[in-house]
């Protein structure tokens, strides 16, 4: 886009480096084995219209199914061993979470299916505070 600016900072200690741009809508950390290890999205109300609460949390969180599993392709060995030391990990299989919220998978170049882990936080935090006040009845209807 015309007028668009962007920085890359590669000075860190680590072998990362850190690429955003300059109006702030968009950044990266990133590690030396190219995958985003963290991402700052924009989320201004400003930015956003036809704001309402989630609906179905519940149904897609208990869809969704919490794995642990070794990792079979070298670069995400590599990967998983910097992080934790070895290749097994946990998470979610990204063509299942796509039956139940494809709004958080997307597809590599080559044809990998990726998950936003972070797009599911909102769905969890919701089905939290859902059961948070459903004890919170329960607790009163008891005292």
């Amino acid at each position: 886009e015309s007028g668009s600016s962007w920085t890359l900072d590669s000075s860190s200690e680590s072998s990362g480096f850190n690429f955003s741009s300059n109006d702030g809508f968009i950044g990266w950390d990133c590690s030396s084995s190219n995958y985003v290890d963290g991402y700052s999205g924009s989320s201004d109300e400003r930015l956003k219209e036809n704001i309402e609460p989630l609906k179905g949390s519940a149904e897609k969180v208990a869809a969704l199914r919490a794995v642990e599993f070794d990792w079979t392709d070298e670069r995400e060995i590599k990967f998983a061993k910097k992080r934790t030391g070895n290749a097994h990990d946990f998470g979610f299989i990204a063509q299942e979470v796509e039956k139940v919220v494809p709004e958080v998978v997307g597809e590599r170049r080559n044809g990998m299916k990726t998950i936003n882990y972070a797009k599911v936080v909102p769905l969890l935090l919701d089905v939290i505070q859902d059961l948070t006040q459903r004890i919170e009845r329960l607790e009163s209807k008891s005292d």
